[in-house]
């Protein structure tokens, strides 16, 4: 059981280092510098991202007229795209490929030249690689990269469980944290709630409208489909009458406050979590349980908003198509995760720390502005930014400190005297 939380560990691990050299990572090659009397059946390969531009130069000199033909091949595909001219001026307009997806291209470049009479004929090319920008490229790898860092999750997961050795009563535990439902319903107001900010938008038709308003917005998309990016644009759109996107993120954080300290704080104050031990179950079961029992209710609201909106947003994109509304659904509870993790890395700490609840109920909702105030620099990482711009970015710092708030957690609640 150990190897497989080792493998997990190391998926994770992999998975979040590319996260984190993603934004110096450039895989565009140098700018090449060719001079050739006569160029022919010219061949390039190319291994470019999704919006990166190939900036083809080339001159003449002694040449009366010449022909030139570009063509790109994606090899995965065999898809290819052509260009060609004709001319006798020595500074022509020149080409710029831009790759319509991640991959390998293969650029032949073909001249055809009828030299001036008594000059030696000379064609100059140059090209370059312009890089497209960091969120074009984490669009290529968010969906790969997730299929690690999910299965790495799950593996430790499942480690972790079996080698409890004792499954039923890991389940009793997080049942006992459902105990009386009042986290089931309170769960289910604050999905209304929040869903109340994003109907207006999504059930009036006068509303819809404003498609073409936000369309004009320039952000990149995750998912790498133009129609999942238009649903999510509709369903995240909050009026702002109701004060936009920041209402959104503070209710929910506020329920995510809520249930994480009466779950940990509140407990170790009413001597409920003594009464847990005495009766012989273990700390690293019951921390688990708890920890599951916060994440789960965490991204519960979120997961029933984006599945009830985006089936009421195009209901017949889910009968005709359900593998594509599959995958645009999986991508936006990727994001979804990504949220409840910035919402748990602010939560955690004071819910395990501190026993008395009022007090890390309070700095619970305060930890985010006053983090803020003292750092700057947080306000290039704050949610909103991943909820309207889908700035994967603003996650790297969370991806480092919410496993280290985690481990942290694990070590006090292990070493904590609760008499």
């Amino acid at each position: 059981m150990k190897l497989i939380i080792v493998l997990g560990a190391a998926l994770i691990i992999c998975s979040l280092i590319v996260f984190m050299k993603i934004n110096t990572l450039s895989l565009a090659q140098d700018q090449k510098v060719l001079s050739h009397t006569f160029i022919k059946g010219m061949r390039i390969l190319f291994y470019i991202f999704s919006g990166d531009k190939v900036d083809l130069k080339y001159s003449f000199k002694g040449i009366k007229s010449w022909n030139v033909y570009v063509r790109f091949v994606k090899l995965s595909t065999g898809e290819s795209w052509s260009y060609s001219d004709s001319g006798s001026v020595s500074e022509p307009v020149t080409p710029l490929f831009i790759a319509p997806e991640s991959g390998v291209y293969l650029a032949t470049i073909s001249f055809n030249v009828t030299p001036l009479e008594g000059f030696k004929p000379m064609v100059f090319l140059s090209y370059a690689v312009k890089p497209s920008d960091v969120n074009s490229r984490l669009a290529y790898f968010i969906p790969k990269l997730s299929i690690l860092l999910t299965l790495g999750i799950i593996l430790i997961i499942i480690g972790l469980i079996v080698k409890l050795k004792r499954i039923p009563r890991f389940l009793k535990l997080i049942s006992w944290e459902f105990y009386g439902f009042w986290k089931i319903w309170f769960s289910l107001i604050i999905t209304a709630s929040l869903m109340f900010l994003l109907l207006p938008f999504v059930c009036f038709s006068e509303h819809w409208s404003l498609i073409s308003e936000k369309l004009k917005i320039p952000f990149p998309s995750v998912y790498r489909d133009p129609l999942g990016s238009l649903l999510d644009r509709v369903i995240t759109y909050v009026p702002h009458t109701l004060g936009g996107v920041s209402t959104f993120w503070y209710v929910y954080y506020i329920y995510v406050v809520i249930t994480c300290v009466f779950t940990f704080s509140y407990e170790v104050e009413r001597k409920i979590i003594r009464d847990y031990l005495s009766i012989g179950i273990s700390r690293i079961e019951l921390y688990l349980a708890k920890l599951t029992t916060c994440i789960i209710l965490s991204l519960l609201p979120l997961i029933l908003i984006h599945l009830i909106l985006m089936s009421i947003a195009d209901f017949d994109l889910v009968l005709s198509m359900p593998l594509r509304f599959l995958r645009i659904l999986c991508i936006r509870l990727m994001l979804d995760l990504g949220i409840t993790i910035i919402a748990l890395t602010y939560t955690l700490p004071p819910a395990l720390f501190i026993s008395r609840s009022p007090y890390a109920l309070l700095i619970a909702l305060l930890a985010p502005l006053i983090l803020r105030a003292i750092i700057p620099s947080l306000h290039a990482y704050s949610p909103e930014r991943l909820l309207t711009l889908y700035d994967i970015t603003c996650l790297i710092p969370y991806l480092i400190v919410f496993p280290t708030v985690l481990l942290l957690g694990y070590i006090f609640m292990r070493f904590r005297d609760y008499a």
